[in-house]
């Protein structure tokens, strides 16, 4: 079932990023969705970083950013 698989997937990102201290999941992973970002302060890495991967065709990354 490729619901499952992509669920099974996310929980596995989830613990990977975790893992890693450049790293900060910052919601509960929920479905296939993990919510992360790279702990800098400047938040064009995270934004980077998305834009290199979403490059490679292998994965698919959704931006956003907090105003406060």
């Amino acid at each position: 079932d490729v619901v499952k698989r992509h669920m099974i997937l996310a929980q596995e990102l989830d613990r990977k990023l975790k893992g890693d201290s450049r790293f900060e999941v910052v919601t509960k992973t929920a479905f296939g969705l993990v919510c992360f970002r790279v702990r800098f302060e400047d938040p064009s890495v995270t934004m980077k970083l998305a834009e290199d991967l979403n490059a490679s065709g292998k994965v698919y990354l959704i931006t956003t950013s907090t105003f406060g």
